[in-house]
């Protein structure tokens, strides 16, 4: 939209910062099929509207392509546009008044358009996809929450209204020092890493530096917007020993359909076969879905897998089932996010029962308790799920190894 008279700011004019509580309660008010247009629009759909050319252009910064068809057939209500749409189109989407050039372009469609002709101009405008709206309808980060932080001398780029990873680094704070400090311990120049579960990036980026030019890293992020984040971290670095592969893990290929847990924590919600037997395909294809693809499908050309991170919210166990070959020959050490509440939930098996697989493939498990000393390793594997209830807390970070003569 026009942006006059400060062309391309990337935040609402001074007073109106405090427009964040009113987005979030009128985004509310939007309906679904209305919200899910607007993922559309913003995420490739093509703006329908067309203004007619004896009307004048759009205002500045205004998304214009498009066909000659409009979107009136489409609208819930069939309401034509009024006056007061235009003021709370511009406060929903803008976080302020309309300026004059938008009211001179938009008054002659009052009465013509309809209120959906609108919001395609609103839609792909800079402004929206830069302010806060925009991250609440669309699920995206706007830019004014975006940060490159220094983590350790390695330059990250964040969001720093994440509260699962990005807050705390942008704070200053570590990042789960404890499994840092066993990534530093078991990788070193010409190493390999698999990063199941990256996230923003944190532990991808340690082992790119640590492995050197001479080693090799791959990362598996189900949830497109931390690979994203990854991928610009990693070429800010000059980290070219970094691929980074935008996937869930599962035992077979497919598609698999994306749920938000908090923040940038992702969480598996089903195979995409498997939800289609219970829901509206027209709803469905509004989520995120992403591909499948199994361990052993990317460790295929590996002659040695040094390290194996896995954190991938309940799935590790539909993992380790398409991992055969990389836990039967690579052997890697593997650090382990072992969640039983997420892991039956999400991968439909007890916890126990995974662990006991992987002991019977000959691995041993420890604790990962203080980044100070290496995993305490337990002589009864049974230990592992009460002490997980001793602390009180829903997860255990362990260090799995290969028994000596295995």
């Amino acid at each position: 939209m026009s942006e006059s008279p400060d062309q391309n700011r990337s935040s609402p004019a001074p007073g109106n910062r405090g427009v964040g509580m009113a987005a979030r309660r009128a985004v509310k008010r939007i309906p679904e099929p209305l919200r899910s247009r607007l993922r559309g629009l913003w995420r490739g759909a093509p703006p329908r509207a067309t203004p007619s050319e004896e009307a004048g252009s759009p205002p500045a910064g205004t998304s214009t392509t498009g066909d000659d068809a409009t979107i009136a057939d489409i609208s819930p209500t069939g309401d034509r546009l009024t006056e007061a749409d235009i003021h709370f189109a511009y406060r929903l989407f803008q976080g302020r008044e309309p300026d004059p050039a938008g009211l001179a372009f938009f008054r002659p469609r009052i009465g013509q358009w309809s209120v959906l002709d609108v919001l395609p101009y609103f839609a792909h405008s800079e402004e929206f996809r830069r302010g806060e709206t925009f991250r609440l309808i669309m699920g995206g980060t706007g830019t004014d929450a975006i940060e490159v932080v220094d983590v350790d001398g390695i330059e990250m780029v964040v969001p720093t209204d994440d509260p699962a990873v990005g807050a705390h680094l942008a704070a200053g704070n570590a990042y789960e020092p404890h499994v840092d400090a066993a990534v530093r311990r078991l990788l070193g120049p010409g190493g390999v890493f698999v990063d199941a579960g990256a996230n923003l990036g944190v532990f991808s980026l340690l082992a790119a530096r640590l492995v050197g030019p001479t080693g090799r890293v791959v990362s598996v992020e189900a949830l497109a917007s931390n690979a994203a984040f990854l991928r610009v971290s990693a070429v800010l670095n000059g980290f070219t020993n970094t691929v980074v592969h935008t996937a869930a893990l599962a035992d077979r290929p497919g598609t698999m359909i994306m749920d938000t847990a908090a923040g940038s924590n992702g969480i598996l919600g089903g195979r995409l076969e498997d939800v289609l037997t219970e829901h509206d395909p027209t709803e469905i294809v509004t989520r995120d879905l992403v591909s499948i693809v199994r361990l052993d499908d990317l460790t295929v050309a590996m002659e040695h897998l040094d390290l194996l991170k896995i954190d991938i919210e309940g799935a590790e166990a539909l993992a380790f089932a398409g991992a055969e070959r990389t836990l039967e020959e690579l052997r890697p050490e593997i650090l382990l996010e072992y969640s039983p509440g997420l892991l039956q939930r999400v991968s439909g098996i007890e916890g126990a029962e995974m662990l006991s697989d992987l002991i019977e493939r000959g691995y041993r498990i420890g604790i990962l308790e203080d980044a100070s000393v290496p995993a305490r390793f337990l002589e009864d594997p049974a230990d592992v799920d009460s002490i997980l209830a001793q602390t009180g807390g829903d997860h255990l970070d362990l260090h799995l190894t290969v028994s000596p003569g295995d």
